[in-house]
């Protein structure tokens, strides 16, 4: 597998005058399909998913898709598209948590944080009712194969290791993706757990 069959997907959110990322990477299915393609798929696939699992006080903004190992195979989509959740909106540092599970010792699990929740839908901590329902119904989505609108089978989403290094400009270690095919390390989940206790944005794993 090479380092240009792999795109970055990264959603820009705003929630209550802030703005968040949500970034999956995937895999393509066949060498014939871009970032287009992959754009085509999260749209259709992903999109109404994550649109129904936030409150109306969210928006997704705009996508950005660009193939990891190529530099010119990118694609941008203004979207404009609103959560359907009704209800008075959680604070934005809250969010809801999806984990998907390794299937190797060389790779964490990878996480998804999910924001605009609504406090209709949170009890004692926990996540509960139709928002509940529809957090899982959006893990599913995203760890289903991504297919178009036609529809054809385009991508799946992965998890990447991430490679931890000394940056020599600042001098500390940080982690970044791989650069080359002999970097790179994934695997595909097999399922997706959602966590029913509410976390927050900066709920983060101490290494990838």
């Amino acid at each position: 597998m090479a380092l240009a069959d792999f795109y970055e997907v990264r959603l820009q959110i705003s929630f209550l005058a802030k703005s968040c990322y949500l970034v999956f990477h995937v895999r393509r299915l066949s060498g014939e399909f871009d970032a287009s393609d992959v754009m085509n798929a999260y749209i259709a696939s992903v999109q109404p998913e994550l649109a129904a699992a936030m409150v109306t006080d969210a928006k997704i903004l705009a996508a950005y898709v660009w193939n990891l190992g190529v530099e010119d195979d990118f694609h941008y989509a203004d979207l404009d598209v609103p959560g359907t959740v009704i209800g008075d909106p959680m604070p934005t540092h809250d969010a809801a948590t999806l984990r998907f599970p390794t299937l190797t010792r060389a790779i964490n699990h990878g996480y998804k944080r999910i924001p605009g929740l609504a406090e209709i839908y949170v009890e004692d901590g926990m996540l509960i009712g139709s928002q509940k329902d529809a957090l899982t119904a959006l893990g599913a989505a995203i760890f289903t194969v991504w297919a178009d609108g036609t529809p054809q089978n385009v991508c799946s989403y992965s998890v990447l290791k991430r490679i931890y290094f000394l940056n020599p400009k600042s001098g500390k270690w940080q982690y970044r993706l791989p650069k080359t095919d002999e970097e790179l390390l994934w695997y595909e989940p097999l399922g997706c757990v959602l966590d029913e206790i509410v976390r927050t944005q900066n709920t983060r794993k101490k290494r990838v």
